[in-house]
């Protein structure tokens, strides 16, 4: 399709793309950086481990920090991963329509886009590849000629595959384990949390719950727990009580075997107000009902200056920057920053797409289903209401709608030459 100049939207794919991708350089770099941030590029930087972050992103801002100092270069090569494989559509798809040329720009100025692809957080990293290594399987699909009833020559290829990504995993994480580096407790200090933030939910939402197997183990520290957890509980996040120190110390002062117990026995006996502290919790992360107690978007450069000043950063929060969080707060309370809205667009996209089923589209349709899944696993481990949390399950909202848009109405078409 041409309009005018001979210029095509597949020339007016490329250029959107070209501009929304120094559009984000010039207004972000060298990055937004959180307290998450610099403690991890401390860690990368220094080859240590003191955070419950994965070692291998640490590891990551290390090796580009190492090449240039500073999060610039990491910022442009995450958001290279989002914009190749943008880019990457026009060749699996015979036709470029200029609908969906203006439906990629529109996501583009998204602050999902132009804004959380500069912020140096492990989630935009983790989306951005997920993305990334999809895209590449759609490819595959298109490319691979006669695939048709062969499931059982596709399928070991899957297995393949599967198990080479999850022993490269284990590689990469072995070798961005830092040197004398202590045993890796994130995972169970994550499950214990969680724990702890069913069982002191229980007692808000239910005062007749009281934890009878704890008490058994260590009665002084759950009649704190009992008496002072309630008080502190919120839906919206953890964090309040951690803020209280005596009910934190009282709380991790129960054995891990108690604790565990006395959470199954929460989840078998007592299913249906585990269910409503869950769907409480679930809720503020997914719904956001009130916006202003979530943390939505981070500008600016922040952290203790004991983690700043050994990595040569400075404070930011300069005029760019509040330019930046006015232009995200245009989205607040709109669809756009909704992942209810994310999740129903990614069916509906799925929808379409089981309607043409071209091997690429059955990729693309994962990628979105995956996305719903995301959203849906933080029922079970959901402790705070950042948007964040589910970024992967919009970003992959927009790049389904991107990849329909751009070929609409769906209809089936010979492989692009």
């Amino acid at each position: 399709m041409k309009l005018g100049l001979n210029i095509t939207a597949r020339d007016g794919l490329r250029a959107v793309l070209i501009a929304g991708f120094l559009l984000l350089l010039g207004a972000n770099l060298p990055g937004h950086m959180s307290y998450d941030s610099v403690a991890q590029l401390y860690e990368g930087h220094f080859h240590v481990r003191e955070t419950w972050g994965p070692a291998i992103y640490a590891w990551l801002l290390g090796l580009f920090d190492a090449v240039i100092p500073g999060t610039a270069l990491y910022v442009v090569a995450s958001a290279l991963l989002l914009f190749l494989s943008l880019a990457s559509f026009s060749r699996l798809r015979a036709r470029i329509g200029w609908i969906g040329v203006a439906v990629t720009a529109a996501v583009l100025l998204t602050p999902q886009v132009l804004i959380y692809q500069a912020i140096v957080w492990k989630d935009v990293m983790f989306a951005n590849t997920a993305v990334a290594g999809v895209v590449l399987m759609a490819h595959a699909a298109a490319e691979w000629e006669n695939a048709r009833g062969r499931w059982l020559r596709g399928a070991a290829w899957a297995l393949g595959l599967l198990a080479a990504v999850l022993l490269m995993g284990q590689v990469l994480a072995r070798m961005a384990e830092p040197p004398h580096a202590p045993p890796e407790t994130a995972m169970k200090q994550g499950v214990r949390i969680v724990q702890h933030y069913d069982l002191v939910g229980a007692m808000a939402l239910d005062p007749r719950y009281r934890l009878d197997i704890v008490r058994k183990a260590n009665p002084a520290s759950t009649a704190v727990v009992e008496s002072r957890g309630p008080v502190q509980y919120a839906g919206d996040r953890v964090d309040y009580m951690d803020r209280d120190e005596t009910l934190g110390a009282a709380l991790w002062a129960l054995p891990d075997d108690a604790v565990r117990a006395q959470w199954l026995d929460l989840i078998v006996r007592h299913p249906a107000l585990y269910l409503k502290v869950r769907w409480n919790d679930f809720r503020w992360v997914f719904m956001t009902p009130v916006v202003d107690k979530c943390l939505a978007v981070y500008v600016g450069v922040d952290a203790p200056d004991q983690k700043m000043k050994p990595l040569g950063l400075q404070h930011r929060y300069v005029e760019s920057d509040v330019q930046l969080a006015n232009y995200h707060s245009w989205y607040l309370d709109t669809p756009a920053y909704s992942h209810v809205a994310s999740v129903i667009l990614a069916l509906a996209l799925t929808g379409l797409l089981a309607l043409r089923r071209e091997p690429a589209d059955i990729a693309i349709g994962a990628l979105l289903l995956a996305g719903v899944g995301f959203a849906a696993s933080f029922f079970i481990i959901t402790i705070a209401c950042d948007y964040r949390y589910l970024y992967f399950s919009d970003l992959s909202a927009l790049v389904g709608l991107v990849y329909v848009a751009l070929d609409f109405p769906l209809k089936r078409r010979s492989k692009p030459g």
